[in-house]
């Protein structure tokens, strides 16, 4: 049956090809646009790279930086430029409608690249070319505008947030010079070391105060039973020996009660001389007494009887004295220490509590510091 196919294969023949050549042509002009992963806050601010990253907003992990700068370029505003531009007009000279345009464009990304292609399909390929060229140029102008856009705001931020930041930093260190002052802080961990030094030579002074303070105490003890004095009266028993004043007229004393003594066993009581004698004893023990209130402060009628003890006792006497002397030096020096002891436990115990203020104070100022230089 080839006469009954071949007249039917050469009219659709025929007919297809006088279709194919009265239709007119369709000419595809094509642009790319090249992504950088970077953007103008990121480079301004140096907040990190990842600012700068082309990342997807979305969570399905499907979208990408790329289809949304594609959706940009499709977008009306960037499309009505283009349009308003180039005045196109549609085949009944109207202005060429958004969807319309759209139906001609067509956007895709280069896989596995930062480039995205634009294309536009036209019965004129210098239209076309016109075209594309346009909308790129119009979206770049959008980008671009957007960049300055975010320029001037992080440039905004910052101008706001400097002058905030900088206070904060005076703060911050004018609240960790004020706590160092008040508590006197310099070094806390050099200053725990020496004050536990510090303590245990305390602690070893005050031992070696109180060995003492024990044996003074015990012989003080030993020379008031042997002397059967107390400690003051050891103390004017010394000073009115050792008081030439008072010694001399003990001499002169002494001497006229032995003459009396001596002329009382060949004369009367009534007799001259041994009245003048007594009345030179009376004188004489009344300026005696005028003596020892002058040195001690009292009459000393209780050391009448002691003024003319024997050496060793006199030693004993000075040695109870100088006992009583130092048990109260050591006394005020243990006084002391105690409380210095007292202190240096204070403070030791406040260390750790001052330590942890102190370490918050600095972090504040670290973190102030630190948002002060970034901007």
């Amino acid at each position: 049956r080839w006469v009954p196919g071949l007249a039917a294969f050469f009219p659709g023949f025929l007919l297809s090809l006088l279709s194919s050549s009265l239709k007119k042509p369709t000419y595809v002009a094509e642009g790319t646009l090249q992504f950088q992963r970077t953007n103008a806050s990121s480079s301004l601010t140096e907040f990190g790279t990842n600012i700068g990253k082309l990342e997807s907003v979305a969570q399905d992990n499907i979208s990408s930086p790329l289809q949304t700068e594609a959706e940009i370029i499709r977008s009306v505003p960037v499309v009505q430029k283009t349009i308003k531009k180039l005045n196109l007009r549609d085949k009944d000279g109207s202005i060429l409608k958004y969807q319309d345009f759209l139906e001609k464009l067509t956007v895709s990304d280069i896989k596995k690249t930062d480039v995205l292609t634009v294309s536009y399909k036209d019965s004129e390929p210098q239209k076309a070319a016109k075209i594309v060229n346009s909308l790129m140029a119009a979206y770049l102008e959008h980008n671009v505008s957007a960049r300055r856009k975010a320029a001037t705001s992080a440039r905004e931020f910052i101008e706001r947030q400097l002058p905030q930041a900088e206070a904060v930093v005076g703060k911050a260190e004018a609240e960790l010079a004020n706590f160092k002052e008040k508590n006197k802080v310099y070094a806390l961990q050099e200053e725990a070391s020496q004050s536990i030094q510090v303590l245990g030579n305390l602690q070893n002074q005050v031992g070696e105060i109180k060995t003492k303070l024990a044996d003074n105490s015990a012989r003080s003890q030993q020379i008031r039973k042997q002397l059967d004095v107390s400690p003051q009266q050891a103390l004017n028993m010394t000073s009115l020996n050792q008081a030439e004043g008072v010694q001399d007229i003990l001499k002169e004393v002494q001497q006229v009660e032995s003459q009396l003594a001596s002329r009382r066993t060949v004369l009367t009581n009534t007799h001259p001389e041994i009245i003048a004698l007594e009345s030179r004893y009376s004188a004489l023990k009344r300026l005696l007494q005028d003596r020892i209130r002058q040195t001690v402060g009292t009459d000393g009628q209780q050391l009448n009887g002691r003024l003319q003890e024997g050496e060793l006792k006199q030693q004993l006497a000075g040695e109870l004295v100088n006992l009583e002397s130092t048990s109260l030096g050591l006394t005020n020096q243990l006084a002391v220490l105690s409380e210095l002891q007292t202190a240096y436990k204070q403070r030791l115990e406040n260390l750790p509590k001052l330590e942890q203020q102190q370490r918050e104070l600095e972090r504040k100022v670290e973190a102030a510091q630190s948002t002060y230089s970034l901007l």
